[in-house]
């Protein structure tokens, strides 16, 4: 379409662009099995990431977890001198002119004031650090999308995929509930698009065996968590 959307919605007219698989026009048989093996393997990757979110959110209550997880996250917010938790800072050796440097400056500031970081960083690093996943919306103004963003919303990680479209490399996000029958059939409930603009995707960094999806911290702690339910 000509006119696109940059905020939450779920109107096809203002998503950029779908997936389009030409093998199911050359080969539409074969393609019906093999997009559906695809897809449920896919799915089940991201139902195993969404339990075990669920899983680390549940450990992160024990009182000696949580008490654990407190003093990691108080050692990550140190503020410095001037009050601040977070700055940007430039390498010496960059070669960014002063324009540049300020331009990038005044941005990441406008950020850190949307999203209240000085009073809900806690929040937002205890968050990352036991989910492995920090997705946050950007939201910005139909009507006058060169003014920037206006919101930056936190988002919970469980339902999100991010998907790249084979054909031209791009990633978008979608945002699908889901339930299982007595079949143990998926059921996809809502479904919600995101252009990758509108997703900032922070994730831990660490990956499980499969290089699938990202892990939280405490995956390496569940054996001890286990000893202390015990």
């Amino acid at each position: 379409p000509n006119e696109k959307s940059y905020s939450t919605t779920t109107d096809k007219a203002n998503v950029e662009y779908e997936l389009n698989d030409e093998s199911n026009l050359m080969f539409p048989q074969a393609r019906s099995v093999y997009s559906q093996y695809k897809e449920a393997k896919k799915l089940s990757a991201f139902q195993q990431r969404d339990n075990l979110i669920r899983l680390f959110r549940q450990m992160s209550q024990k009182p000696k977890v949580a008490n654990s997880i407190d003093e990691v996250v108080n050692e990550m917010i140190s503020p410095f001198d001037d009050g601040r938790i977070v700055k940007c800072d430039f390498d010496d050796n960059t070669e960014m002119g002063d324009a540049t440097k300020k331009a990038i400056s005044e941005s990441f500031d406008k950020c850190i004031s949307l999203l209240n970081f000085r009073d809900t960083a806690d929040e937002i690093v205890r968050d990352w650090y036991i989910d492995g996943l920090l997705p946050l919306e950007c939201v910005y103004d139909n009507q006058n999308t060169k003014e920037g963003i206006k919101d930056i919303v936190k988002m919970s990680p469980i339902y999100l995929r991010d998907i790249k479209d084979p054909h031209n490399q791009k990633t978008y996000f979608k945002y699908e509930t889901y339930s299982t029958n007595h079949y143990n059939n998926v059921i996809i409930k809502d479904k919600e698009t995101y252009k990758e603009e509108q997703v900032l995707y922070v994730g831990s960094g660490l990956w499980d065996v499969d290089k699938i999806y990202e892990i939280s911290y405490l995956q390496p702690a569940m054996k001890a968590i286990n000893d202390l339910s015990h």
